[in-house]
């Protein structure tokens, strides 16, 4: 699966719905040529040529254009960029939609149509903007046909057609969504368009949003996984993702709650990815938020696609065999890094405060300082409560401790967090004061940390909470 992106694409896409609805409805409408004549939209040789492929099957099309592909193609450009009639418009649109969906030799023919002009992308580009939805929507698609089938596209027509991507993907309706998500499956096949896809951070904060906020659309769910997928084939996306994304978290979440079969795949072929091309970024999150766990879990069932056991399996073994070469501190280090706090044995364990409060002052107090940051950044209570934790085990164990976590702002913050909502934060916040102010008791100069607190009475926090 990870040798080449084209070659390794093999997941059945749906059809829209929504669009085939669509697409129906404008094939069957009988269409007033003689009229478009008169009127001087299209010329007799123009009906004739379209009436020459209209309800001709698969093959009498193929015929066609095989002997006159080039003049069709000439056609429905100059016809794209003169007419303006809705219907004739939406009519034109759909059947050089259903050519290149039979026919998709017949987008290379578009593709020579070049001349100063832009050729073949003006009109279509022009019509991204129209008011008409369907309009839009289905120059979109040609759009993205025409760029999966060639490697040379001018960046201009790309970050138009991301541009309008990144406007459906905002839409409130999720079939929109959906076409927005299949397009960018065909585009971002190749690694120069998936890079100019990434140069905006916007695009991809799009498709976050809809992974975050979609649970019901399983179709759509899996689509933009699949767009996720194909990006993560570039080693500078599959680097810099989760830093930017915090993806692996998003992809564990579904986890946990998808039953799709098709769905666990393609987040495992994400998981492949992000190992294979970027090991040093990605393991260590993994790790923290117990990815390895729950692989075994899912492991454990019964697949029937071999491809589905490759790629958990090569998570799997990846996850054990970088596990086993951490000491517990290691550990540690990796849960901090990854943000994502939870209440492993080293936390409780006085025996590794001991041994270790010390090691948070290397380089300058830098894991102190990262420490410090969740506490003061998270707005998570399981995050929050750990990082208090930790904050007073350091007071507790390390020489002049709540010194060095006094500079870095945590005293306010600690006293104020003793009234949240969260019982076991306000816990771990009221057991912290305790310790500042214990220390704070026979030591000249330290006497006002709890003086200039600005908060409510911490006594009768103390007893409230008894």
């Amino acid at each position: 699966m990870q040798n080449s992106c084209k070659e390794s694409f093999s997941w059945n896409l749906q059809t829209n719905a929504f669009l085939e609805d669509l697409l129906s409805n404008i094939r069957s409408r009988p269409m007033p040529w003689e009229g478009y004549q008169r009127a001087g939209l299209v010329t007799e040789g123009d009906i004739k040529k379209i009436k020459a492929l209209d309800w001709q099957p698969k093959k009498g099309r193929l015929a066609v254009l095989l002997k006159e592909g080039n003049e069709y193609a000439e056609l429905f450009l100059r016809l794209f960029q003169n007419v303006q009639k809705l219907d004739l418009l939406q009519y034109l649109l759909t059947l050089c939609t259903d050519l290149l969906d039979d026919i998709p030799e017949f987008s290379n023919t578009l593709l020579l149509c070049k001349n100063k002009e832009n050729l073949p992308f003006s009109p279509l580009l022009r019509l991204l903007k129209h008011d008409d939805q369907i309009i839009s929507l289905l120059s979109g698609k040609i759009i993205a046909i025409l760029i999966s089938s060639t490697s040379l596209i001018p960046i201009n027509i790309l970050s138009r057609f991301f541009e309008w991507i990144s406007f459906l993907c905002q839409s409130s309706d999720l079939n929109i969504q959906d076409l927005a998500t299949q397009a960018l499956i065909e585009v971002v096949k190749t690694s120069f368009n998936r890079l100019q896809f990434w140069k905006e951070s916007s695009y991809m904060q799009n498709l976050i949003c809809i992974l975050k906020n979609n649970h019901d659309n399983l179709q759509l769910q899996y689509h933009t996984l699949l767009v996720i997928w194909l990006i993560t084939f570039e080693p500078k996306i599959s680097k810099e993702i989760n830093r930017r994304h915090s993806i692996i978290l998003i992809l564990v979440n579904l986890l946990k709650n998808v039953i799709k079969e098709k769905i666990i795949r393609v987040i495992f072929s994400i998981f492949r990815n992000l190992i294979n091309l970027a090991h040093s970024e990605n393991l260590s999150t993994m790790l923290a938020i117990k990815l390895l766990p729950l692989t075994e879990t899912i492991s454990n069932k019964k697949w029937l696609d071999k491809e589905a056991i490759e790629d958990i399996d090569y998570v799997k073994t990846s996850l054990k065999a970088d596990l086993e070469g951490l000491a517990t501190f290691d550990e540690y280090i990796l849960e901090i890094e990854s943000g994502h706090l939870n209440w492993t044995p080293s936390h409780s364990s006085e025996k590794f405060w001991k041994e270790n409060a010390f090691k948070l002052m290397n380089n300058d107090g830098l894991l102190l300082k990262k420490l410090v940051h969740l506490l003061l950044a998270s707005k998570d209570p399981l995050v929050l409560a750990v990082a208090i934790h930790d904050i007073g085990k350091f007071i507790q164990y390390y020489p002049n401790g709540k010194s060095h976590v006094q500079k870095l702002g945590t005293k306010q913050k600690i006293m104020e967090l003793m009234t949240h909502t969260d019982s076991d934060v306000k816990y771990e916040a009221l057991t912290t004061v305790r310790l500042f102010m214990s220390q704070s008791c026979g030591l000249r100069g330290e006497s006002e940390s709890i003086v200039d607190y600005k908060g409510p009475d911490l006594f009768i926090i103390y007893i409230d909470y008894l």
